[in-house]
């Protein structure tokens, strides 16, 4: 998926869905290699990445390598998609959807706007994308020198 999207193990899963929906909402694609409606599916989710950076975490689960957590989760039909958040599923579909129906989706359970610059800072560090939360970091420093949180994020 574009940007990379975190490959996703049986012994990574709590901590890198479960775990990190706590602090942002994380997509889970169920998906096989070879399994042509998962490559379309794919496709569609790689064109919506870039549209929730920072929002969204976009992973994914290679079901042929990972059939115990698939078969723990109750994924019966591929390609399945899950929303995470707040340390639980909110959403799934199954089967390849439109890029609209899957916005919709995301839009019901995603804030809409990041109002505060240092929250989008922190987003765009957890979902990896640590050259544009360094630009607005940058610009945000230029613009507030003394300002101490913007300081002490830039350490951490």
């Amino acid at each position: 998926m574009t940007r990379q999207a975190a490959a996703i193990t049986a012994r990574s899963f709590m901590r890198d869905v479960v775990e990190a929906s706590l602090h942002l909402p994380v997509l889970v694609n169920f998906w096989a290699p070879g399994c042509a409606p998962c490559d379309q599916l794919t496709t569609t989710l790689d064109g919506l990445a870039a549209q929730y950076v920072g929002r969204l975490r976009f992973t994914k689960v290679d079901t042929r390598d990972q059939h115990t957590l698939t078969r723990q989760l109750g994924i019966r039909a591929l390609p399945t998609v899950v929303l995470f958040k707040g340390g639980t599923s909110v959403a799934h579909f199954t089967g390849v959807q439109s890029a609209a129906y899957i916005r919709h989706l995301l839009d019901q359970h995603l804030p809409q706007r990041i109002d505060n610059l240092l929250e989008r800072i922190r987003l765009l560090k957890v979902n990896g994308h640590f050259a544009e939360a360094r630009t607005l970091l940058t610009q945000a420093l230029a613009n507030e020198p003394d300002n101490i949180l913007y300081r002490a994020e830039s350490i951490a």
